[in-house]
């Protein structure tokens, strides 16, 4: 135990600080130039931040499971579309939350300019993620739209497929640099949504985090509605890839089938994709 009078560097430091991951961590993102979660004050800016580690931890996790699912997309694609639709609703919200604190700050809000800015190599990252993330999401429903045809396989694919793996990385140096403000954050609400909350946290800071927590729901809720909505187009992916009839690269993990079928085979695949396909609009038609 220190004395008041100690100082930080007199303290004994943890095994954990002295350490040369953590050194290299600190080195390469500042944690002293990451902005506190919550300033002393400061509500709206503390509920912006709180809520956008939640949003940011899951969006996280969901995309570990993303990425997971993938070596099963040829059998179980509706698990790579429920994990990805699911994803798209928490990443949207994050970033609707990211555009009122931008708003916010540039348009003169006093709590937004007493907090300031991210660090400087956060603000040059946040734009690029937010395209970034657009895309991969965006080409991704845009796969499940098209179908399994020639453009997807063409263009679609690799086109997502790429833009995954930028996302990877940017998601990646964002997680880094906010990964201990988030793990207090979440730690500091499951505390108090488990009651047990030190003697400074009242009922306002308690509801603000069953707030953030209904958000948090709501969102994989609104994730599965979406998925749910397009099940069409994801059973016509499944179709496809049963018969084996979409024999392009559509992720790395699929079978070479077009080196191991015969002309012959291809186009008896192909007959049957086409059936496949009519029976499944034919389905859809009669339950419209």
């Amino acid at each position: 135990m220190t004395t008041p009078t100690q100082s930080k560097d007199d303290q004994p430091s943890s095994p954990l600080r002295d350490s040369s991951v953590t050194q290299l961590y600190e080195n390469f993102i500042p944690q002293s130039l990451i902005t506190e979660i919550a300033p002393e004050g400061m509500p709206k800016v503390g509920f912006i931040a709180r809520s956008s580690a939640t949003l940011g931890i899951a969006s996280l996790v969901l995309f570990i499971l993303e990425i997971l699912t993938i070596p099963l997309i040829a059998t179980r694609i509706s698990w790579h579309v429920i994990v990805g639709s699911m994803l798209t609703i928490v990443v949207l919200t994050k970033l609707g939350l990211a555009a009122y604190r931008f708003i916010a700050y540039y348009g003169g809000d006093k709590e937004f300019l007493k907090a300031g800015p991210p660090w400087i190599g956060l603000r040059f990252l946040a734009p690029l993620l937010a395209v970034v993330s657009v895309l991969v999401l965006g080409s991704g429903f845009e796969l499940i739209f098209a179908g399994p045809n020639s453009f997807s396989s063409s263009f679609l694919v690799p086109a997502h497929t790429l833009l995954s793996v930028a996302w990877l990385v940017l998601l990646g140096l964002h997680s880094l640099a906010y990964l201990r403000r988030s793990g207090r954050s979440i730690a500091s609400d499951n505390r108090m949504l488990l009651k047990r909350r030190s003697r400074s946290a009242n009922a306002g800071q308690i509801r603000t985090a069953r707030i953030r927590l209904s958000i948090l729901v709501l969102t994989l809720g609104l994730g599965l509605l979406t998925a749910y909505g397009v099940r069409g187009q994801v059973r016509t992916w499944a179709h496809a890839l049963a018969s084996h009839a979409t024999l392009n690269t559509f992720t790395p993990f699929l079978p070479k089938i077009h080196s191991t079928y015969t002309r012959h085979e291809k186009i008896l695949a192909k007959e049957r994709q086409t059936r496949h396909l009519e029976d499944v609009k034919a389905y859809d038609k009669s339950k419209g």
